[in-house]
């Protein structure tokens, strides 16, 4: 079976608009109406000739179909499907109605439905034509151009045969030729000639960007691109992969005819540019659909040397027939998109990174160097920033911008106060045409995210990931029990649903991790999810307090979960502790309260019985310092870590200072809590716990 029900809907809507062409003879057929508009139960009607018409011209001469492609079908959307063509204008004018699914009609629970769908019809003079997977792929088997089309050359042979690969190759190549009669009847698929000359002179379609004042080149990405091959550059947004697609055509543009640059942001946008390209290489053209095809066309076969770019691809499904392809082409292909699908014969793709270290330094050192006075701490800003590129640009400009020196610029960026929107241009004075700051770019692909299956699951799923370690965070703590109670709170609550809590299934929160890593929002190697340090910023940053502090507590929670069910080994200590470090820096209060939240606690006593007491020791004292911002002094919060602190300056060797913080510990209790509280009689037990001094007197003789 083909996979029809990978199509786009509207891919899968005009190939049953284009299928239904090819079952009988039609005046014309067409979409009816544009997305948005009411469709009066049908996607598409076609024109009967006066001659074929069943009441011979009286009324009923048109065809009408509705298409659906869907992943589920039940009997009543059957009847459905018949109710909206009844209730709508083409009730009247339809002799036969055509309703067309990617769904399987085999199933014999349609049966009862089609059955009473078909008399129910006849009885108005409407034949009814039900079209399933099975349906359509039968009729597909003799159209290997429409197979071409909607899902590439390898279905062509792997569903219609070789034979017909090798005949719709012939088909193709005949009809460049320039010979204009005794043309094979095949060749009216194309319905016009393509002329087959050379081009005159270099062609450019489309504006290439220029490439940036401190462009930095990155070998190995596109240099050895050979005729015939794409390069499918994928990456997160920022990483500068426009910049090397506009590289990409500085080194192979000046040896083509033509160079098209497509900003491949829609479908319509591409038919558009590649129409464009066919009026400037083959001259006036038809419509755009057929403009773009004879434009494919005349790359695939043409001798000359060529370029296509397609930049910014927003879904794979946009370029679902009309990949460019030729012996002579080079393509490259931009997007944020990691699909399956990306891939394919003569495909290489290429996920591009941040900056190396020294490319980095020497971007922001080339981008400054009008004021070098203003380059004192390069490599602050490039550690600061992470080396990508995007966010190098834009803080440069705004340095310059503002006469801010490096060291200033990291004193603001590390004031949490501080959104990351205010630490970039405006938006109107973004350098290297950049179309969007690095905060809202990430902020769109977000969006796309959070639409895509699981819906509603990227964007939780990335604000629990957000307050952990960018590094070091394992793709096993979404799985947990704690990690799934909360992002199922979370996608009911943003759902709006109402009544009892329904637990989101595990392999959701899985999914939207994979979703997360489609979108290059972060990187799923194995069993550790790294993500941008700016990327888990502007999450940060878009959460109010509520919810802030929800996440807080919620990371919290998965880190305990896995840390006390995960063992005892060192990589994981350091893992987790690396997590519970990040944690505390995004925490503003949240995690010490009326008690500190266990984690917390657990790290440092982790730490101390890794056999690093003195470290555990340090870390409490940290952690009481950050207690004492939130808590006075006497809170049974702050007692409870000045007796760990404590505890473990014992066990590292420094019984003075512990015995003289118990003293303190007891003085307070009895003072604060009273002689008989359990705190009191519990700091009395861990003073006499302590050991004993024991003074050595030397004697002489």
């Amino acid at each position: 079976m083909l996979p029809i029900g990978d199509l786009h809907w509207a891919d899968a809507e005009r190939l049953f608009v284009r299928l239904l062409d090819t079952v009988q003879p039609l005046q014309f057929v067409k979409l009816f109406g544009v997305r948005g508009q009411a469709q009066a139960g049908i996607d598409a009607y076609a024109r009967l000739p006066i001659d074929l018409t069943p009441d011979g011209g009286r009324g009923r001469d048109y065809i009408a179909l509705q298409s659906r492609r869907v992943r589920s079908l039940t009997p009543a959307k059957i009847r459905k499907a018949v109710d909206d063509l009844l209730k709508g204008e083409w009730a009247d004018r339809t002799a036969t109605f055509y309703f067309a699914t990617s769904f399987d009609l085999q199933d014999t629970t349609f049966d009862i439905m089609i059955r009473e769908q078909t008399e129910r019809l006849a009885g108005l003079r409407i034949a009814f034509v039900p079209w399933g997977l099975q349906e359509v792929s039968a009729l597909l088997k003799d159209q290997p151009r429409l197979v071409d089309d909607f899902f590439g050359r390898a279905w062509v042979g792997r569903f219609c045969g070789q034979e017909a690969v090798q005949a719709l190759i012939e088909t193709l190549t005949r009809a460049l030729s320039p010979a204009p009669h005794g043309l094979d009847p095949a060749v009216a698929v194309i319905q016009h000639t393509v002329d087959r000359r050379r081009v005159a002179a270099p062609r450019r379609v489309g504006l290439v960007p220029a490439l940036a004042a401190s462009f930095q080149p990155r070998g190995g990405i596109h240099d050895d691109a050979r005729p015939g091959e794409t390069v499918v550059l994928t990456g997160l947004g920022g990483v500068g992969k426009t910049q090397l697609a506009a590289d990409f055509v500085r080194a192979y543009g000046p040896d083509s005819a033509v160079v098209v640059w497509v900003t491949a942001t829609s479908r319509d946008q591409v038919l558009a540019t590649y129409a464009e390209a066919a009026r400037e290489v083959l001259g006036p053209q038809d419509s755009v659909e057929l403009a773009a095809e004879r434009f494919l066309v005349w790359l695939a076969t043409t001798q000359d040397g060529w370029v296509v770019v397609l930049d910014d691809l927003q879904t794979t499904a946009d370029l679902r027939g009309l990949w460019p392809r030729g012996p002579a082409g080079r393509v490259a292909v931009t997007t944020r998109r990691r699909d399956a699908a990306l891939t394919g014969s003569q495909r290489r793709v290429v996920d591009v990174d941040v900056f190396s270290a020294e490319q980095a330094v020497d971007y922001l050192r080339l981008a400054l160097q009008q004021r070098h006075v203003l380059a004192d701490d390069i490599d602050g800003v490039v550690d600061d920033l992470q080396r990508l590129p995007l966010a190098l640009a834009q803080a440069a400009a705004f340095m310059l911008d503002r006469q801010l020196r490096c060291s200033q610029y990291r004193h603001r960026f590390a004031d949490r106060r501080r959104r990351l929107f205010e630490l970039l241009p405006e938006p109107d004075e973004l350098p290297d045409e950049h179309r969007h700051t690095v905060a809202t770019t990430w902020s769109l692909s977000m969006d796309v995210a959070d639409r895509l299956l699981p819906a509603g699951v990227a964007r939780p799923l990335m604000e629990l990931l957000s307050v952990l370690d960018s590094d070091s965070i394992l793709a096993g703590l979404v799985t947990g029990h704690a990690a799934r109670n909360w992002l199922s709170y979370a996608v009911h609550s943003a759902a709006g649903a109402t009544g009892a809590l329904t637990s989101v299934d595990i392999d959701a929160f899985q999914d939207g991790l994979l979703t997360l890593h489609r979108l290059s929002l972060l990187r799923h190697d194995g069993d550790i999810v790294r993500i941008h340090a700016l990327v888990q910023r502007v999450t940060r940053e878009e959460l109010d307090v509520d919810r802030r502090s929800s996440v807080v507590w919620a990371a919290a929670d998965l880190l305990l979960e896995y840390w006390l069910n995960g063992g005892h080994s060192a990589e994981l200590a350091l893992t987790m502790r690396a997590n519970v470090d990040a944690l505390r820096r995004y925490d503003h209060g949240e995690l010490i309260g009326s008690v500190v939240h266990p984690v917390l606690i657990l790290a440092g006593v982790r730490q101390g019985k890794r056999g690093d007491p003195l470290g555990a020791a340090e870390y409490f004292d940290d952690l009481l310092a950050s207690a004492m911002q939130h808590l006075p002094p006497h809170h049974p919060t702050i007692l409870e870590i000045r007796g760990l602190a404590a505890r473990w300056r014992v066990a590292a060797g420094d019984p003075v200072s512990a015995i003289a913080i118990h003293e303190e510990l007891v003085d307070d209790f009895e003072r604060h809590k009273g002689p008989h509280d359990p705190g009191t009689i519990v700091a009395r037990a861990n003073l006499v716990r302590q050991p004993p001094f024991v003074i050595m007197v030397g004697v002489r003789g």
